[in-house]
């Protein structure tokens, strides 16, 4: 199973993940910080899926996978999304 990073950012808790096994999907609305995820994935190896996807569209989030992924984390997702 996946783990879910939504409003990834510049990725640090995808990087922790993904050493212990996990196959990680990162997502964020911000360009500058997906390329910085992306970035330090390909130095450290990981191999994590970093993607332009907006949380709030339910479309585009079950487009990844339904039921693929064993959890979510959310760190700044939830302070930050309208509802």
């Amino acid at each position: 199973m996946a783990f879910f990073d939504v409003a990834c950012a510049h990725g640090v808790p995808s990087r922790r993940l993904a050493p212990l096994g996990a196959r990680v999907v990162a997502i964020d609305t911000s360009v500058a910080f997906l390329e910085l995820a992306r970035a330090r994935s390909r130095q450290s190896g990981d191999g994590i899926d970093c993607r332009w996807v907006d949380a709030t569209d339910e479309t585009g989030l079950l487009a990844l996978g339904e039921g693929q992924f064993a959890a979510l984390l959310g760190n700044m997702a939830l302070m930050d999304m309208p509802y």
